[in-house]
Parts: structure tokens; C-alpha cells; sequence
């Protein structure tokens, strides 16, 4: 017996080596069969191409995926297969192989031609396409697509319509849409929760006349940003380039020129009953029938930080109205205007510091910014840009709105939208009928 257990214990040990290798060899066998049927390799994204495999632009976004890039070659697309184009919720590039100039989608006056309306997030692209003559573009139902690099004109009423959707639309063209009728929002109209972000595009000769509002762009209890952007020679009732109602703005770097507005005031911006903020904005040239030729406010709450007013008319450049409300300017140029500088009405506050209030026709420090002069920063004096005639709001370099210039000895920093652009010799004196005479308006 002295020799059986040393046997068994051999026994055993060479069965626990022979189980242990039999568990390695399933576990491999079962994680193998686990990954390879829960983890599969992604289908590769596709290119499909109009009109060399399908003829028309839906018929493609139909047999597309998710992920698929759609180019399509120039030439102009029309009729009820390239119109009234619908993504089903897919995240699909849709892209022009030549420029939005040679690649047009027409809607024949009576055809919509982009709806997206189930939900589509950022990853559905529209980009570099001319969207030309049709009922507005709809984004609806939670829907945040991206719309790039293309072009929309002469739509007969507006061009996008947001409405609760949230998308993303830069280095765009909006011009002449609202040709044949007047309607509010004839570039963009963005309505009921909508969160609408804007960067890089030029407005221009878009209509919303006739008692409508916001020529550009306009917001209804919704938020809107715009980042980068040209507002040029648009018009409407309020606010020629961007009118807001019950909305949160959030406007930068962008310019403001030629607009106008018929009754209420805000050729460049038209706020009711809103909260802006209004950072290193040029308005200039800006008309208008009522008042605010550059900027007019209802009941809102607005901040205005270097921006610069100059050569607007023919009546005040800023008009904060309304029952309640607040305004307040910082670092900010009013100059050259034909009518004063500010106007108020109402209950609303207007307070200025560290700005620059000069050469306004009907007074500089008047009306309801009476008595800020010599305080906060504020003062009078010839802002001296380098050539306000063509536009150019840089400045000098012995401007007083240069840092380290102030006439007053204190430390405010930069005045206006810009900083310097010319030397710093004296320029001559700019007086109002040159500036006009610059314009040619």
C-alpha cells in the first residue's frame, strides 16, 4: 500500500492538467463564438454616385445607408424625384462633385426640395449644392442636420424653415428669397424651441416687407447663434437683417450693412422680448422709417461689447424702447450717424461704459444716455477709422479708442469691433456728407 498513493496522486494531477487544458481549449472556443457573432466587423460606408448609378438624387438617399456617401456630378436636377428630397432619418452625406454653381436642384417654383423630419442629428450633410426656387426648405420633428457650402435664392417665401429642429448651416449664400411674396424670416425662419446655429454665411436682397419681420433671419421662441456672418442689404418691417421674438441671440463677429426696416425700427437687429448679446459687430449704413437705423429693442434685455455704429440714419443708430428692459454698451463706437446717437422709450435703461459717442447729427450724449459722458470710461472724440467711406471700420493709430489712447487716462482697452488697420498719422476730419458721399446711397 506504501506505493498507491504517491500513484494517485499522479493520477489525479494528470486529470486536473487534462481538464484545466479541455477549459482553455471551450473558453476560446465560446469567446470566439461570443465575439464573432455580437461584435461583427462594420460594413464598409459605400459611395453612390447620380446619375451614373441611380438617376435621380431621392432614388440614391433610398438605397443608401447610414454612413454612405451620395456625390452627385453637375447638371440641374428637378421633378419629383429630386424634389421634396428626404433622408428617413439616415445619416447620409449628400455632396456635389463640382461647385454649387454647376450643381443646382430646382424646385420649379412649386416643389419643395429638402424636408427633414425624422429626427436626422449632424451626420445628415447637405453640402455644396445651389437650392433654388421652391416652397421652403423644412426642418422639423427634432431634426439637427448640416447644411454646407450651398447656395438658396429665390425661394418664394422663406428658404429654411426650422421649426423644433436644430440644425447647423455654414459657408452658405441666402439671397433673394421672398421674390414673389413677402413673408417673415425670408432667409431663415426658425420657430417653437428651435436651436438654429449659423457660422460663415452671407445674407443678401432678402425680403421680408410688407409688415413682415426679420429679412435674414428670423427667431420665434428660439434660440439662435450666429458666428462669422454678412447681413447685407435685407428688409423688413423690424429688423432688416435679423428680427427676434421671445428668443436668445447670440450674434458675433458679423456685419451689418444696407439693411433696412419699414415702421419698427432695427435695419442691422430687431429684438422684442429677448436677451441678446452682440460682441464685435460692425453696423454701418443701415436704414430705417422709425427708429434704431443699426440696432432697435422692445422690452429686451441686451448687451452690446465692441462693436462699432457708424453712418447709420436717418434717425438714431440705437433705440432701446419698451415698457421694462435693459440695454447695456461696452466698449462700443457710435459715430457719423444722421439722426442721435441713442433713443430710448419706455422704461428701458440704457448704461454705457468705456464707449466712444461722437459726430451723431442729432446729438451724441442725449436723450437717455444724457450725463454718462466723463464717466465709466466714456467720452467723446473723432474715433478716426482708417476710411469709413468704403468701409473700413479699423482704426488709426493714434485713434483714442486704441489701447493705451484714452483721452481720459483710463485703461478700457480696445474701443470698437476692430483694432489698428493704418498708421498712425492724423487722418483727415470725416464729416457726414463724405461718409455719404462714400456709400453712395
Amino acid at each position: 500500500m506504501t506505493h498507491l498513493a504517491p500513484l494517485t496522486t499522479v493520477v489525479q494531477a494528470t486529470r486536473l492538467v487534462a481538464m484545466a487544458a479541455l477549459f482553455h481549449i471551450f473558453r476560446g472556443l465560446i469567446l470566439g463564438f461570443i465575439l464573432g457573432v455580437t461584435f461583427p466587423s462594420p460594413a464598409p460606408a459605400a459611395e453612390i454616385h447620380v446619375p451614373v448609378d441611380y438617376p435621380t438624387i431621392q432614388q440614391a438617399l433610398d438605397a443608401a445607408s447610414s454612413g454612405d456617401v451620395i456625390l452627385v456630378a453637375p447638371d440641374t436636377y428637378a421633378g419629383p424625384l429630386n424634389n421634396n428630397l428626404d433622408f428617413r432619418g439616415k445619416a447620409i452625406e449628400l455632396r456635389s462633385t463640382g461647385s454649387p454653381a454647376l450643381t443646382i436642384i430646382h424646385g420649379q417654383v412649386g416643389g419643395r426640395i429638402l424636408r427633414f423630419h425624422s429626427g436626422e442629428t449632424a451626420a445628415a450633410i447637405v453640402d455644396g449644392f445651389t437650392i433654388t426656387q421652391g416652397l421652403p426648405n423644412l426642418f422639423e420633428n427634432n431634426s439637427s442636420p448640416t447644411i454646407r457650402n450651398c447656395i438658396f435664392s429665390f425661394h418664394t417665401l422663406n428658404a429654411i424653415r426650422c421649426d423644433n429642429s436644430s440644425p447647423v448651416i455654414s459657408h452658405c449664400t441666402f439671397v433673394d428669397n421672398s421674390y414673389a411674396s413677402s413673408t417673415t424670416g425670408a432667409g431663415i425662419r426658425c420657430i417653437n424651441n428651435s436651436s438654429l446655429r449659423v457660422d460663415s454665411c452671407f445674407f443678401a436682397r432678402n425680403n421680408a416687407s410688407a409688415g413682415e419681420y426679420g429679412g435674414g433671419i428670423y427667431a420665434e421662441s428660439s434660440s439662435l447663434v450666429v458666428t462669422e456672418c454678412v447681413f447685407r442689404d435685407n428688409g423688413g418691417e423690424g429688423g432688416g437683417g435679423i428680427s427676434s421674438l421671445f428668443s436668445e441671440l447670440t450674434i458675433s463677429d458679423s456685419d451689418f450693412q444696407g439693411n433696412s426696416s419699414d415702421n419698427n425700427g432695427g435695419g442691422g437687429i430687431y429684438c422684442a422680448i429677448s436677451v441678446a448679446t452682440i460682441t464685435d459687430c460692425r453696423f454701418y449704413d443701415n436704414m430705417q422709417c422709425g427708429h434704431g437705423a443699426g440696432l432697435a429693442t422692445l422690452s429686451s434685455e441686451v448687451t452690446v461689447t465692441n462693436c462699432s455704429f457708424a453712418a447709420n440714419g436717418s434717425c438714431s443708430q440705437i433705440h432701446a424702447g419698451g415698457l421694462s428692459g435693459s440695454m447695456t454698451l461696452e466698449n462700443t463706437i457710435i459715430a457719423w450717424g444722421a439722426g442721435p446717437a441713442v433713443s430710448c422709450d419706455g422704461g428701458t435703461v440704457v448704461t454705457l461704459r468705456c464707449c466712444d459717442v461722437f459726430g451723431n447729427q442729432g446729438g451724441d450724449w442725449a436723450d437717455c444716455i444724457a450725463g454718462q459722458q466723463g464717466v465709466e470710461g466714456n467720452f467723446a472724440a473723432d474715433p478716426q477709422f482708417c476710411n469709413l467711406a468704403d468701409g473700413n471700420f479699423t482704426l488709426n493709430g493714434g485713434s483714442p479708442c486704441l489701447p493705451g489712447n484714452h483721452p481720459q487716462g483710463e485703461d478700457c482697452g480696445l474701443i470698437g469691433a476692430f483694432d489698428q488697420g493704418c498708421g498712425a498719422t492724423a487722418v483727415e476730419p470725416t464729416t457726414w456728407g463724405a461718409i455719404k458721399a462714400g456709400f453712395g446711397r
